[in-house]
């Protein structure tokens, strides 16, 4: 008798709860990291941001509050990186100008005026002229799709639903000024009685359970196709991770179907991750018939260039990857990809090099 591949527990109760704290409370703490490498940033949502949570923010900060934003919106509102040595080589984390709003503030300074200013920051109706330069609000520019608290702030504003321009500042300790660590943090979120998000939890719509362990699951909306992503394992450090990339039905992967082929291959590709001990799988679908004039070889390019934009992502800048896109089976090929974002990447199928590539937004 052949058993049926059971649905993944689509439910995260804990972080659905997490995330309407978030928007009850209108802040939260966000930590990444262990160690001495562990990092917390007080994080509020610069839409509704008022001038007594800016004032909290920088009482238990270094007093710097930061406007974390989209390259595309800091070009819209023609806020340009600063140019210095510091922003050459990370996409994570980019100062641009500083600003105040160009209407309602006094000295610009104040928890009020700084509210207000974060407040013009988020709105879609903004325009250039809306806003002051130099100021006293330093603008952060982040990609969603990357690493970091600032790219952290803008996914965890989206998975509210919320604008993403996020209000961010570090969390300090009172004592020496020196950088909160955990306990400090759990406090802190005590006192003010906000939630605290681990960085790591906003890049996931859900989870399901494997035979051998949690995936989490993540959709999103790419350039004509929707993205299924499911993660297994340790991505970071030194391990190579297998990525899977398939061309086939999103029921098999997110719903467990057996209803078809495509649910057996996913359990198939699913023993080979588990087995493996650490990558993801990603089904690529047209499933708004958007992809139906693309010639197979640019359709073929595209999807490896996002494949590229979901691994780094993930973390991931050495995998192998395995499936029908790349010629092969369930066995994992030899393709090695980049070490660092600016890497090339090689396959069977053709040679393609990591450049700007736009961010792959969430479907769900």
């Amino acid at each position: 008798m052949t058993s049926t591949p059971q649905g993944p527990a689509l439910a995260d109760s804990r972080r659905n709860e997490l995330l309407l704290s978030f928007r009850q409370s209108g802040m939260a703490i966000v930590i990444d990291g262990v160690g001495e490498s562990f990092r917390a940033d007080l994080v509020a949502p610069a839409e509704t941001v008022d001038g007594r949570q800016v004032a909290k923010m920088i009482e238990y900060s270094s007093g710097l509050v930061c406007a974390a934003v989209t390259d595309s919106h800091a070009a819209r509102l023609e806020l340009p990186d600063i140019p210095t040595a510091s922003n050459k080589g990370d996409a994570n984390r980019r100062f641009s100008v500083a600003v105040d709003a160009a209407d309602g503030v006094t000295t610009g300074i104040s928890a009020r005026d700084r509210a207000l200013t974060l407040g013009v920051l988020a709105s879609t109706d903004s325009r250039p002229a809306d806003l002051t330069r130099p100021g006293h609000v330093m603008v952060l520019r982040a990609d969603p799709a990357g690493r970091g608290q600032a790219a952290a702030a803008l996914r965890l504003c989206h998975l509210a639903s919320l604008p993403r321009v996020a209000a961010i500042a570090p969390l300090m300790f009172d004592e020496n000024d020196q950088i909160a660590n955990r306990e400090h943090t759990q406090m802190l979120a005590a006192i003010l009685e906000i939630p605290v998000i681990d960085s790591a939890d906003t890049r996931w719509n859900a989870t399901a359970h494997g035979t051998q362990g949690e995936w989490k699951l993540s959709v999103f909306d790419a350039d004509c196709d929707v993205v299924c992503v499911r993660a297994f394992g340790r991505l970071e450090g030194d391990a190579v991770p297998l990525i899977g990339i398939r061309g086939r039905c999103l029921d098999s992967e997110v719903g467990g179907s057996a209803a078809c082929r495509c649910g057996l291959e996913a359990a198939a590709w699913t023993r080979t991750v588990e087995q493996h001990g650490a990558g993801a799988i990603l089904v690529y679908r047209d499933r708004y018939q958007r992809c139906v004039d693309r010639p197979a070889a640019e359709l073929a390019r595209m999807r490896f260039e996002q494949t590229k934009v979901l691994a780094r992502m993930l973390g991931i800048y050495r995998y192998r990857i395995f499936g029908p896109l790349v010629g092969g089976g369930t066995q994992p090929a030899a393709y090695r990809g980049p070490r660092s974002a600016n890497s090339t990447v090689m396959s069977d199928l053709m040679d393609f090099t990591d450049g700007s590539d736009p961010y792959i937004q969430r479907a769900v």
